[in-house]
């Protein structure tokens, strides 16, 4: 029953309690061969264990955040290549102007703003607004039919 519940928490949630119960039974084995270690061991050599330990643990920590993080980004950089494969499909269902509007906006270098892409294009401000926000609406509606 309780695994049952923990099967429909978050990944988040599930990797945070299996850190907290792994880093539970590694402290309750370094606590019960405590006594063990410091019979065999003299006071130095169980200073360097305790401090490799600490350190293990800190390192152990870091590598589960940068593999979250990895795995994020990863997962993030496949679902860019695929939108960006569908774009030229996408783009195919706007008119020459919007097509125009948006390649001058949002794909040019110069990172022009409406102003100077009405400029370039001959035609006001609002104009350019009204086109852009249009074409992004067809390209929502787009990639909204394919799944995305």
């Amino acid at each position: 029953m309780i695994i049952k519940k923990i099967g429909s928490f978050p990944k988040g949630v599930k990797a945070s309690i299996a850190f907290f119960l792994s880093s539970l039974v590694t402290k309750g084995i370094a606590f019960i061969t405590t006594p063990i270690f410091t019979r065999l061991l003299t006071a130095e050599e169980f200073g360097q264990v305790s401090l490799y330990y600490t350190w293990y643990q800190l390192f152990g920590i870091i590598a589960m955040f940068c593999l979250c993080y990895l795995e994020t980004t990863i997962i993030n950089g496949m679902w860019q290549k695929h939108l960006l494969s569908m774009l030229p499909a996408a783009m195919d269902t706007l008119s020459e102007k919007e097509r125009r509007v948006m390649e001058l906006y949002y794909l040019d270098w110069t990172q022009r703003t409406e102003a100077e892409v009405g400029r370039v294009l001959g035609i006001s401000q609002q104009a350019i607004h009204k086109t852009r926000v249009r074409a992004i609406e067809k390209l929502r509606k787009f990639y909204e039919n394919q799944g995305c």
